[in-house]
């Protein structure tokens, strides 16, 4: 796909815009940009984002791999936080990264047109670039008049905004010049070399070469610094050993709420923003708990994917303040306890992950209301989260305190694709989907039934669930879906079978009776059509084909019933009447037709009811087509029928 697609908003999109419109899925490349009206008293700097990925990335161990959109959106964000604006981006999916330019030839082509579309001041890239890959760039590029920046700089940037402390500013400018110095190739090529001192006045060095010198020593020199203090941690260690305290120490991805939570628990006044990186130097508080227990609580430096390795010892350090552990020297303290904070996103996947490789228990339940993580997951709608803890053991059989698993979490809430995702682990390992029930001893398949969630009904059929079981009140899943009001003609084909639609509840209704109850007609006449039915099976109260008749279940409905052998002159076991004097009592000329061509005899009489006839039903509430079809079944004569009417109703309808 070109960059010629130019959306015009009125505003500058969102990241949430920027990330929802990326197409998933899609194969090859796949580019957006956008253009709208420069904001003269916006003077953030404009830049465009592109990122590149592997069609086939190597599974990590925990089996979760970022997709390009996320990091995508990551990278968005990180440009957020250093106060620049994201006005387009681009990606593109390769068997391998192109070790010139990044991405290939074409792609890099489709960058200048955006560039020249958007008017950005800097393209800024997803993964370290190589010396020569961003001096390549630069060549192809730079004459656009932009900078180039890859995700390094980017964080390297934000982390020299943010850092406070002695320390954490001299780990940052370590990590710079880290990063420096082997891109100061043919930087300085349009120099020569400087002259030498002596009376001879040779070449001396190159430019480049002088500025490698300064960065070396630059680095040896905060590298010096850097051993000076942490000797004086050493020291602090060693007062903390003389009277231990438990750590807490918040850990997760930056951004998750880790400041705001030490805010709350210790009135810390940390600074809590929606940003990445936030807050970079470690804050420690102690509080006492309720049982008289002192605790330090530790803010610590958020995670993010893909860290530089230049800023992996800085990290180390801070969490080394925060945790108040040795580093690589033996330590007397007690190892802290980590309180992962997590909200709701996909990004956590990799926190979790870090967990569970060093065997975190993955099913310990919230106090309130004993959600475990994976039912948290399923809660939150997190499925790489969910996945995650399905393949590290999670326990499928743990409920919350409402007695619900996290299968009947999921169904609750209309999660399917978690609700699919617990029911393939279960049968993965042995567990009958139909062992676990709910305090009403409904199984998971009655559930969704019962919710009308045709899809996982199919997942849980398809894994064996048993369509013919029956919860407290003896109704099965079918029963449960017709007296919900689901009409859906799928579901149901799940849940017949030849128990499930001849089973009565333990009120004695058949799902036969429940679904004209429920004017599902067109479940009542695949019912009624099925030749598992037993047609001669009765109600709670009546027959099937009166109570069609009765709750007005049309003629296609009472045609079924009668194709199957149902008695057109069945007596209701309550009143007496026969179907053909119900029909004529509702008016209803073609259902007494379809009576009389199944040899119905219009002539029986009420019993105990002084000679009635369908014909006096039909007089008696003036359905004049209705007693015409009547009259001419029983072929009576005007005088005869005169007599019926009258009797009927005194006189009141005798002109039927």
């Amino acid at each position: 796909m070109d960059v010629d697609a130019v959306r015009q908003p009125a505003t500058p999109p969102t990241l949430s815009e920027l990330a929802s419109s990326l197409v998933s899925g899609s194969s090859g490349v796949s580019s957006l940009s956008y253009d709208y009206e420069y904001d003269e008293y916006d003077s953030r700097e404009r830049v465009f984002l592109v990122a590149a990925a592997l069609k086939r990335a190597p599974n990590s161990k925990t089996g979760h791999q970022y997709s390009i959109l996320e990091s995508l959106e990551e990278l968005g964000r990180l440009a957020e936080t250093a106060g620049l604006e994201v006005v387009g981006y681009t990606y593109q999916m390769l068997d391998e990264l192109n070790p010139r330019t990044y991405v290939n030839t074409g792609k890099v082509g489709e960058i200048a047109k955006a560039i020249a579309d958007t008017g950005v001041q800097t393209v800024l890239f997803d993964d370290e670039l190589s010396p020569g890959q961003m001096r390549n760039l630069e060549r192809a590029l730079g004459k656009l008049g932009v900078r180039l920046c890859d995700r390094t700089a980017l964080i390297l940037d934000i982390f020299s905004q943010r850092a406070r402390t002695r320390e954490g500013k001299l780990q940052v400018e370590l990590a710079q010049a880290d990063y420096q110095l082997p891109r100061l190739t043919k930087m300085w090529s349009h120099l020569e070399r400087q002259g030498g001192g002596g009376q001879v006045k040779g070449m001396g060095e190159k430019q480049i070469e002088v500025d490698r010198r300064l960065l070396r020593n630059q680095a040896a020199r905060l590298r010096r610094q850097l051993e000076d203090i942490r000797g004086h941690r050493k020291g602090y260690r060693d007062r903390r050993a003389a009277a231990p305290i438990p750590v807490v120490a918040l850990v997760g991805y930056t951004n998750a709420g880790k400041s705001s939570l030490l805010n709350t628990l210790t009135n810390a006044g940390v600074l809590a923003e929606d940003q990445l990186f936030a807050t970079l130097d470690p804050t420690t508080r102690r509080v006492l708990l309720p049982g008289g227990q002192e605790v330090l609580f530790s803010d610590t430096v958020g995670f993010i994917q893909r860290l530089p390795t230049q800023l992996i010892a800085a990290i180390r350090t801070m969490l080394e303040r925060g945790f108040s552990v040795a580093d690589g020297a033996p330590c007397t303290l007690p190892p802290p306890l980590l309180c992962a904070c997590m909200d709701d996103s996909e990004r956590n996947a990799n926190i979790v992950a870090a967990l569970v490789e060093h065997q975190v228990d993955m099913n310990e339940a919230h106090v309130e209301d004993g959600f475990t993580p994976l039912m948290q997951s399923v809660k939150t709608g997190s499925l790489s989260m969910v996945g995650l803890l399905l393949r590290a053991g999670a326990d499928l059989r743990r409920t919350c305190k409402n007695g619900r698993s996290a299968l009947f979490v999921a169904i609750q809430l209309g999660k399917t694709a978690a609700a699919r995702s617990i029911v393939s682990a279960m049968c993965d390992a042995k567990i009958d989907v139909d062992e676990l029930r709910v305090d009403n001893g409904r199984t998971a398949l009655m559930e969704a039934a019962s919710r009308g969630q045709g899809d996982v009904a199919a997942v849980l059929v398809e894994a064996g669930a048993d369509v013919s079981l029956v919860d407290d009140e003896q109704r099965t899943a079918l029963m449960l879906c017709l007296d919900n009001g689901h009409a859906s003609k799928k579901l149901f084909g799940l849940l017949m079978s030849e128990a499930s639609i001849n089973r009565a509840d333990q009120a004695g209704k058949t799902p036969l009776e429940i679904a004209i109850s429920r004017k599902s007609m067109p479940v009542a006449e695949m019912l009624a059509a099925d030749g598992r039915y037993d047609i001669g099976k009765t109600f709670s109260k009546t027959t099937p084909l009166i109570h069609a008749i009765v709750n007005e279940g049309g003629t296609r409905l009472v045609r079924k019933l009668l194709d199957r052998g149902a008695s057109p002159d069945e007596v209701d076991p309550v009143d007496g009447k026969t179907p053909m004097m119900y029909a004529a009592e509702l008016g209803e000329s073609q259902i007494i037709h379809d009576l009389v061509k199944a040899d119905a005899n219009p002539r029986l009489e009420l019993e105990g009811g002084n000679g009635w006839n369908a014909l006096m039903f039909a007089a008696r509430h003036g359905h004049a087509s209705a007693a015409r079809v009547l009259q001419n079944a029983m072929g009576i004569r005007p005088p005869e029928r005169t007599r019926m009417v009258v009797a009927a109703d005194g006189g009141k309808n005798a002109n039927v």
